[in-house]
């Protein structure tokens, strides 16, 4: 009995052989068959090697594609259409998965969108989208939120026509009158500022080329600061800008000549001071100004030091710093008179901690609020600047990231916050300060989302 099973198992074996080859040559052949009647795939392009050899710092560096860099060059173009081409002949046969995928993406989008109103002085600023529309519309109202709209920018009327566009960034002058804005329409990032008459809607004549999206105005109303960028692509070179003159005769107030520090241009939210931030990977340096007096000299804060990073605040007759001078870490708080910002000034008002990191702050004319973070997660401490209590903004939630909002107004006691988690959508909470209260003010609308 062994014996003949033996020998079935042999004959079974060499009977499936037979099978699987035959059914193997076949497969082969209507493969070829059919083979023969579908084009051959499609080569990808290859680009060619032009030679480019540099030397940097004692290396040789030898690059055979740096031609590719020239967007302006007919032969880049032709072949990124080729690279294009490609890439659609080889996904063609997923075309219709690519759509579903898109139409699902899409539908999780709610496309008419509305951004919570900020208050700066006597107006609520926003920014809106419209149905179909690619571009954000900002706005203000003034007063309240029932009084007309005012549009400051339609950024889908600026894009008309361009094969690219972007809005940089935007700054109102003090007296909310005058709407100076950079936009980019080439994708290089060489901003140009222009100026728009808020009450007239007016374009007024002056332009900015060349600009990077810094840009802070004088409590003058006329006059406004702005970066501009090296070859390097880094912002470095700050000027001084008076309405109704040409960009020729702007006068250069700093420039940074150490390529590894980038600089940028802020006002203070007190509304006091023109703040010049110089920095680097590990290292800071700060330039004040009393915005009062643009025409007067910007004075270092204090001198940058290798390795120690800090910033500032200003508070009435004062500037809360933060900083991780003197091997502070996880960075302490300190404090200095406004007319004497050197570091041997400086007083301590919270020490560093080993546990405890704090991240950033936030300064009212009442209150301190630090964004610390405590074993990873982010919490939120108040300090009321008037009796010196302080108290922590509680969540319901264990696990959560919680960072600073628009804050716009010094005198204020509401601290808005974006608070979002693995259950929680992005949401906007404002924060009452005095009563200890929370309000959420948005939460993004995530269509098909089930809490």
């Amino acid at each position: 009995m062994k014996l003949q099973r033996g020998i079935v198992k042999r004959k079974g074996l060499k009977m499936l052989k037979r099978q699987s080859f035959f059914w193997g040559t076949a497969i082969l052949f209507l493969a070829i068959v059919i083979g023969c009647g579908e084009a051959p795939p499609p080569e990808p392009p290859t680009a060619e090697k032009i030679s480019k050899v540099d030397t940097l710092f004692g290396h040789i560096l030898a690059d055979n594609y740096s031609w590719l860099r020239d967007r302006d060059n007919p032969d880049v173009i032709a072949y990124l259409e080729a690279e294009n081409a490609y890439t659609e002949a080889v996904m063609k046969d997923a075309s219709d998965l690519r759509d579903k995928l898109f139409q699902e993406l899409k539908s999780r989008i709610v496309e008419e969108d509305k951004s919570v109103p900020a208050r700066d002085g006597d107006y609520y600023y926003y920014y809106r989208n419209e149905g179909g529309k690619q571009y954000n519309i900002y706005c203000r109202k003034k007063g309240s939120l029932e009084a007309p709209e005012e549009v400051l920018l339609d950024c889908n009327k600026l894009a008309e026509g361009m094969d690219y566009f972007n809005l940089g960034s935007y700054a109102v002058s003090t007296n909310g009158n005058i709407l100076a804005y950079a936009i980019d329409t080439s994708g290089g990032e060489r901003y140009r500022i222009k100026f728009k008459d808020i009450k007239t809607g007016e374009i007024l004549p002056d332009e900015i080329s060349g600009a990077s999206t810094s840009i802070a105005w004088a409590n003058d109303n006329k006059t406004l600061f702005y970066m501009t960028r090296d070859e390097t692509w880094r912002p470095n070179r700050l000027y001084r800008h008076n309405l109704g003159s040409d960009q020729a005769g702007d006068k250069l107030i700093y420039e940074e000549e150490d390529g590894r520090f980038w600089s940028g241009i802020y006002k203070s939210k007190s509304d006091k001071y023109l703040t010049l931030y110089i920095g680097s990977k590990i290292t800071t340096e700060f330039r004040i100004l009393d915005a009062d007096n643009p025409t007067g000299e910007f004075k270092i804060f204090n001198p940058r030091n290798t390795g120690v990073e800090y910033s500032i605040a200003h508070h009435d007759d004062m500037f809360y710093i933060l900083t991780n001078a003197d091997g502070a870490t996880n960075f302490k708080l300190m404090s200095t008179p406004v007319s004497r910002t050197e570091k041997r000034n400086w007083k301590e008002v919270i020490p560093t901690s080993d546990s405890v990191m704090i991240d950033n702050m936030e300064v009212f004319k009442n209150y301190l609020v630090l964004f610390i973070r405590d074993q990873g997660q982010t919490m939120i401490r108040v300090t009321d600047l008037r009796d010196n209590t302080t108290h922590m903004v509680n969540f319901d939630e264990s696990v959560y990231t919680v960072e600073n909002g628009t804050n716009l107004e010094y005198d204020n006691d509401i601290l808005r916050f974006n608070f979002t988690s693995m259950l929680t959508p992005q949401s906007v909470y404002d924060y009452n300060m005095n009563d200890r209260t929370m309000e959420l003010k948005k939460q993004k609308e995530v269509p098909g989302y089930d809490r």
